[in-house]
């Protein structure tokens, strides 16, 4: 099959004519625009008027429906397979999230612990608030575990980016191609058009796509493997940093929450029974 031109399609606007510049960021808009157009399209509503003040935007969606218009698949399988590959790519997303929820709600936590333990201290009878608030020595003693909370709020931020650094799946554009090649569209075509279409094409694609050519396999079931494979090591790259994460939060925790603690609770007793407090 002929790709169709970038600025046209039989029958149809160009792709860029659906899309509004008041579009809604959230990906429950998307998602919900999806099935509406997925439910009129089989209620039997034309392409045009279903494609008429199309409102949502996201980068990936945009992208997957500029190829689909310009290689001219079908309208009706092509938003199914958008609407299908939006919510497994939200699914994904929210797995990642859901992976960092207990580090992160426990890091908040462990950071007020010393000064729980102060209040804590101060409700046993110990005078360990009023020791520290009434004295300029105790100013002192509370400003060094306030830099010491700091640091380790910081330290403990740039560790949980790190870990939500999960690479980026782009096994969506192979799962595209196999679409595309199952649709009658030359496989080569199709790759022609995704490199256009695409602000970060899989380096990898253009000679995988040669190496599948060689193999004189099918051509679609070679790409979904190959996006599975894809994804299934970007799963496993995020269950590593999930792992890892309970480990790499206790370096603040030793540095920075233990002297915190001796700090607030350990050096003003010490001091006050010298006699350094009066």
């Amino acid at each position: 099959m002929k790709l169709a031109e970038r600025s046209e399609l039989v029958g149809e606007p160009a792709a860029e004519n659906y899309f509004s510049e008041t579009s809604s960021p959230f990906p429950e808009a998307s998602l919900a625009s999806l099935l509406q157009l997925e439910l009129r399209l089989q209620a039997g509503a034309g392409s045009r008027s279903v494609l008429t003040g199309l409102e949502w935007e996201d980068d990936v969606l945009a992208q997957q429906f500029r190829f689909g218009i310009a290689c001219g698949i079908p309208l009706s399988p092509l938003i199914t397979w958008l609407r299908a590959e939006f919510q497994h790519a939200q699914k994904q997303k929210r797995r990642a999230e859901l992976a960092l929820r207990n580090p992160l709600l426990t890091s908040r936590i462990v950071h007020w612990l010393p000064w729980a333990s102060l209040a804590g201290a101060q409700a046993m009878g110990l005078p360990a608030i009023s020791v520290l608030v009434l004295q300029p020595a105790g100013w002192a003693v509370i400003a060094g575990a306030l830099v010491l909370n700091a640091f380790s709020v910081r330290l403990t931020r740039r560790i949980l980016r790190a870990a939500a650094l999960v690479p980026e799946s782009l096994a969506w554009q192979y799962r595209l191609l196999a679409m595309a090649v199952r649709s009658g569209v030359g496989v080569r075509a199709a790759l022609a058009e995704l490199r256009e279409v695409c602000v970060s094409l899989d380096a990898q694609l253009p000679g995988w796509v040669n190496s599948a050519l060689a193999t004189g396999l099918p051509l679609a079931g070679l790409f979904e493997l190959q996006a599975a494979t894809i994804e299934t090591w970007i799963e496993q790259q995020g269950n590593l940093l999930a792992e890892e994460l309970p480990v790499k939060l206790l370096l603040p925790m030793a540095l920075f929450l233990l002297p915190q603690f001796m700090l607030l609770l350990v050096v003003p007793q010490v001091l006050a029974a010298f006699g350094f407090f009066r």
